[in-house]
């Protein structure tokens, strides 16, 4: 009798050992045939080099491509910079993204807090509301530290090089809308009009 109890544990064993088996070879076919899928689909870039990210960008140009000060900086000689403007829209730079990474990262506990408080059977009110408060007051601190930066830029430029700035945005923003319709399209040039 307890040979055969330990035959029926070996067969229960090897059954359990087969069904996770079969499962993880089920997970990595599935794993590999999303890798290959994802590899398939290359985004649009420039081809002027090896592709780094989303669209060709390195994971640091996504963030450089909404500051204004790197355009500024990249176009300094067109626009008519001087090197006391550009050290001076550098540390406003800095000093922004310092704030704003404070300020996110303040909102972020918020939210964790209040996620927290409502995950509870009976969430306090008064803690609640205390906390939406402080995510709004937050929010607005974050709002006036990117429009302050911006009006420190304006004040900075005269106004020939914002005239000058402003046209390599608006430049720059119409080869970025033609980028996305070439993607849309997937490549393929529109049907051309008769």
């Amino acid at each position: 009798m307890l040979l055969t109890l330990n035959l029926k544990g070996v067969k229960i064993m090897k059954k359990k050992v087969l069904v996770s088996s079969i499962a993880c070879l089920t997970i990595m076919v599935l794993a590999f045939a999303i890798a290959s899928a994802q590899g398939m689909r290359r985004p649009a870039c420039d081809n002027k080099g090896p592709m780094m990210g989303i669209g060709g960008f390195h994971k640091g140009d996504m963030v450089k491509h909404r500051n204004p000060y790197h355009m500024l900086k990249v176009h300094a000689d067109e626009i008519g910079l001087t090197d006391d403007q550009l050290k001076f829209l550098e540390k406003k730079s800095i000093d922004t993204e310092k704030a704003t990474i404070k300020l996110k990262s303040k909102i972020d506990t918020l939210r964790v807090d209040m996620r927290a408080e409502m995950d509870q059977d009976k969430p306090n009110r008064t803690v609640v509301f205390k906390l939406l408060d402080e995510m709004n007051s937050l929010q607005g601190e974050l709002k006036k530290t990117r429009i302050s930066y911006l009006l420190d830029i304006k004040d900075i430029l005269t106004p020939d090089q914002q005239s000058k700035a402003r046209e390599l945005r608006e430049k720059k923003r119409g080869d970025m809308m033609k980028m996305h319709q070439q993607r849309r399209f997937h490549g393929n040039p529109e049907p051309e009009e008769f």
